[in-house]
């Protein structure tokens, strides 16, 4: 059997940066084909895994390693990764397209994450591929045909939770974009975990040396000393920021599209791996500060000054204009936007002409073509159908036009090819007559361009999360805690 579930993953286990060359597992990869047709299904998802595992420091001999993805990255059909640790500070570089059903790119939450695509006519999908979202409810499912249910269709488009984009800073440049997934930057949410491995290295400093900075399982949020002379750890140097996103191209949403932003107050959780009876001290862990999310975006279909949505306090204001950071918001991509791509149908028709002809008393027939014809026409797939190698394509349709639409053109790839008389077969006798049956084959090769298109200018949604006060929870063995320094201000904790 040949196989049909490919994966490729990469593990970087060194605080050196990675940088990937090209990556493709293709739509169609081995498999049992039987007269053109794929007679066996993948029983798992092709996937693509590229992955940090090292811990790194703000220190430049250790640092949180990074991901840069030099070129293409190609998994149509499966799923893409790009990973580092969720809790350092390693950043992800793309640089050439990705193209994939599903999606996952997360640098380190204090980390950047900087897409850049050149070419006029590059296309960026933040939530994966839109065509294959939408493949599954058209004729056969490969898209050599329209769509047939359209109402499932929208709700895959607008429901899809598989993909996202993760990182402090989120910066974007492409020809086109389209914003189909979900964005989150910065975060409001932060843990410290005294662990096993970090108790060891306290437990291993030499006694009544004073104040030592822990180096094992080191968290970018906080710094962690162990005090010698009092057996006590100490927690200090909280910072927390909010998300900014910066988005540069032409701007689409063919649905599912998500901005979070992280804004407000922080909510912090303090607690240790081991039940042994040594203190922690919280110095200055100052949670009363408020952070600001900033996004900004730059639509080429529609230039002049950039959107800018800006948290500050209790309101959020959008290019100078005051709301109340919980209303609802989103951003409107041009009017009459469609996303447009061509599924490619190869194929061979077989044509059987069969004839029949019979002779009268004591007469001769001929083999000629004035006898009752019966045809018979079967079309061959050459192979599975695939979307055009120029790929999907965002364009300026008309507002009026339906939420799918569909059209096809057939292109004859090779001449007809006629064959000579075969199986000839005659029965019967020269007093009563004959009956001559004989059979004619005709082949020639096409294509198919089943050509679709979908709305593409659906609202962006919107969203600057937080919190309104700030929280506070520590979980520590025996409750030997002590304050030493500002908590938060007087909204308390």
């Amino acid at each position: 059997m040949a196989p049909s579930d490919p994966s490729i993953t990469i593990t970087n286990k060194t605080n050196a940066h990675l940088t990937t060359s090209k990556l493709t597992i293709p739509d169609h990869n081995g498999g049992v084909f039987i007269n053109g047709k794929l007679t066996t299904e993948r029983t798992t998802t092709p996937t693509i895994m590229v992955e940090n595992e090292a811990i790194g420091s703000e220190d430049i001999r250790k640092p949180w390693p990074g991901i840069h993805a030099a070129q293409q990255i190609n998994n149509p059909s499966g799923d893409v990764t790009l990973k580092n640790r969720s809790e350092g500070s390693g950043s992800i570089e793309i640089g050439a397209s990705i193209v994939a059903a599903t999606q996952t790119i997360e640098a380190g939450l204090n980390g950047t994450l900087n897409i850049s695509l050149g070419g006029e006519k590059s296309v960026l999908e933040t939530g994966g591929s839109a065509y294959k979202q939408i493949l599954p409810f058209t004729n056969g499912g490969e898209g050599a045909g329209p769509v047939n249910n359209p109402t499932a269709a929208l709700n895959a488009l607008n429901t899809s939770t598989s993909s996202v984009l993760r990182g402090a800073r989120i910066i974007m440049n492409a020809a086109y974009i389209n914003l189909n997934g979900l964005i989150e930057s910065g975060r409001t949410d932060y843990t410290l975990v005294i662990t096993n491995r970090m108790h060891n290295e306290a437990a291993g400093l030499p006694k009544k040396t004073g104040l030592h900075e822990l180096k094992t399982d080191k968290n970018p949020y906080f710094t962690v000393f162990f005090d010698t002379d009092r057996d006590e750890y100490v927690v200090s140097d909280f910072a927390h920021v909010g998300g900014y996103v910066e988005i540069n191209g032409h701007l689409a949403n063919t649905g599912g599209g998500k901005i979070q932003v992280a804004s407000g107050y922080p909510s912090v959780k303090i607690e240790s791996q081991f039940d042994k009876p040594f203190a922690i001290k919280l110095k200055n862990i100052d949670l009363s500060e408020r952070a600001d999310g900033r996004l900004v975006i730059n639509d080429s279909y529609k230039p002049g000054q950039p959107t800018i949505y800006e948290s500050h306090g209790d309101y959020l204001y959008k290019s100078g204009e005051r709301h109340e950071l919980t209303s609802t918001h989103s951003y409107q991509p041009k009017e009459g936007l469609r996303y447009g791509f061509t599924i490619v149908e190869e194929r061979t028709e077989k044509k059987t002409e069969s004839y029949e002809q019979s002779s009268g008393f004591l007469s001769i027939g001929f083999l000629s073509a004035n006898g009752d014809t019966l045809k018979d026409t079967k079309i061959i797939p050459v192979g599975e159908p695939e979307i055009l190698e120029s790929g999907a394509y965002i364009y300026t349709g008309s507002v009026n036009e339906p939420d799918f639409s569909y059209d096809s053109q057939t292109i004859i790839t090779s001449d007809p090819v006629r064959s000579a008389n075969q199986n000839i077969n005659s029965e019967g006798n020269i007093i009563f007559g004959f009956t001559t049956t004989w059979q004619v084959f005709t082949e020639k090769g096409e294509k198919v361009y089943h050509k679709h298109s979908m709305k593409a200018d659906r609202p962006i949604a919107i969203n600057f999360t937080g919190l309104k006060e700030p929280k506070l929870d520590i979980d520590w063995a025996y409750n030997h805690v002590t304050i030493d320094g500002i908590i938060s201000d007087d909204r308390g904790v």
